[in-house]
């Protein structure tokens, strides 16, 4: 960067950057006629092989060969380590907010997150009211050029809230400052009704890109089943009485954690420094009553998101799980490696394919996403969703399973390795009411992992009431997904915001 402090220029740079949306870009250039595809085997004997990058089951001779090449369960447990969360410092505030201080690594770089188990609001949108209060927080506003309170960022998941802060050791006191703005409840209510009112004018997708506007509808499919599918249209129910409650009542210390990450230490100095900055938040209004589970989808939903003239497709397909605590962590990520091998493998070696465990924790949902060409997605779509219902009725074979739970054990070795690793494993942990320790052991559970376990996880899936989202252009693949038996709905192509 050519400054004395390259780190503090970097993360000025990154918040500019948040704001810019690079979909345009990776449509037009990260195509497969650009992209190399190159596996690397144990067996130095084996002759190179190729096939095309966008030919559905080149994929299925590697994944095969590795499968019979992975490690066994000595090896994982060499590989994999327990995330140690258990050795964190851990404390209580005065007010009864949570601390975890977590050293982690030797560059300058603290990552601060301070976390809060609320309730939603109540009857139609109670989902959005969260969204709403924190979005139109009067001290949001009006605190932001002094405070920054507006800067920093707050992931909600309906009730789950999450504020975050990211930055060279040397500012964790402003970062600090900017998570306590957000404990000062106010509520501007004409802000409510502005932004009903822009809200129906616009459109429910107006300013969202597809991938914004698929993410909106799929969790809007798998948590609000009976409900629009895009939160623009459910606004119109929430009302500015309900935001403010919310507000006041749902923002509480006691039922909140503060992590911190990174080059930090649990010094007296910081400890004071916390107690000074929460000492004003108290609790107002009753205790939030215990969570209960959203309703599961009634049935398979298929939601197609326009975009005109795409000639790649990103699909995503997504099902329920059980609560977090009552799950088997590591058969449900080989659940999830299973659902992404068998994506690859009909969707070619081109596609792009991640997978992911998120949502809620007493609601959470497990989803595999890929970007294909076009011609290929239907069949990339059935072949997930037929993973799902083949895997719950059959055992895996064991070369597989070998395959899949090597597969699990690289994923985890690296999971907390990061700063921002760490804190989200902390997150996802207090979100699921576990305890810090309750990784600790799982080393052991992914290098016992048996094709038997792997199917109980997946019979504990909604199967047949999975959640598809796709993205491309309509007018070419709405007949195909048909002709698959797949019938979507269709939503229109997002509008830029006015």
């Amino acid at each position: 960067t050519g400054e004395r402090d390259p780190i503090s220029v970097l993360d000025r740079q990154a918040r500019a950057q948040l704001g810019v949306s690079f979909e345009a870009y990776y449509r037009t250039t990260l195509t497969p006629d650009r992209a190399v595809s190159v596996s690397v085997l144990p067996d130095g004997t084996a002759p190179p092989t190729t096939a095309p990058l966008d030919e559905p089951g080149a994929w299925i001779p590697v994944v095969a060969t590795l499968g019979a090449a992975a490690p066994g369960a000595a090896e994982v447990l060499e590989v994999v380590e327990p995330a140690a969360f258990d050795r964190a410092f851990r404390t209580r505030l005065a007010n009864g907010l949570q601390v975890v201080v977590m050293p982690h690594g030797e560059l300058p770089i603290v990552e601060a997150r301070l976390l809060v188990d609320a309730d939603p609001g109540e009857g139609r949108g109670g989902d959005l009211v969260p969204v709403v209060a924190l979005a139109l927080s009067k001290k949001a506003w009006t605190l932001a050029e002094s405070y920054g309170c507006a800067q920093s960022p707050a992931l909600v998941w309906r009730e789950k809230v999450s504020f975050r802060e990211r930055g060279p050791t040397a500012r964790l006191p402003e970062m600090l400052d900017r998570l306590a703005c957000w404990t000062r409840r106010s509520l501007d209510g004409d802000r409510v009704d502005h932004l009903r009112e822009a809200a129906g004018k616009a459109g429910p997708s107006a300013g969202l890109s597809p991938s914004a506007t698929a993410w909106a509808a799929l969790r809007s499919a798998i948590y609000s089943p009976d409900g629009e599918l895009l939160e623009g249209a459910r606004l119109h129910a929430v009302q500015p009485s309900s935001a403010e409650r919310w507000l006041r009542e749902q923002l509480r210390p006691e039922r909140s954690l503060l992590v911190l990450a990174g080059k930090v230490s649990p010094t007296p100095e910081l400890l004071a420094q916390l107690e000074r900055r929460f000492a004003a938040w108290k609790a107002f209004g009753p205790a939030p009553r215990e969570h209960a589970p959203p309703a599961l989808p009634a049935r398979r939903r298929v939601v197609l998101v326009d975009v005109p003239g795409a000639e790649r497709v990103t699909l995503g397909v997504a099902a329920r799980l059980p609560r977090r605590a009552e799950a088997d962590e590591a058969a449900t990520l080989a659940l999830a490696q299973v659902l992404s091998l068998r994506l690859r493998a009909a969707a070619g070696p081109a596609s792009d394919v991640f997978m992911n465990v998120g949502g809620l924790a007493h609601a959470p949902f497990l989803s595999a996403w890929a970007t294909v060409s076009a011609k290929h997605a239907p069949n990339a779509i059935t072949a997930a969703l037929d993973s799902l219902r083949e895997v719950s009725a059959e055992p895996l074979g064991s070369v597989d399973a070998n395959l899949v739970r090597w597969l699990v054990a690289r994923w985890q070795s690296f999971r907390f390795d990061t700063v921002g690793g760490r804190s989200e494993g902390v997150e996802q942990l207090f979100f699921a009411d576990l305890p810090l320790d309750a990784w600790e052991r799982l080393p052991a559970s992914i290098a016992a992992l048996t094709p038997e376990r792997i199917r109980a996880a997946a019979q504990a899936t909604a199967v047949g009431r999975e959640v598809v989202v796709v993205q491309g252009d309509a007018a070419t693949l709405a007949p195909a997904l048909r002709d698959a038996g797949l019938s979507p709905e269709v939503l229109p192509a997002p509008q830029p915001a006015r």
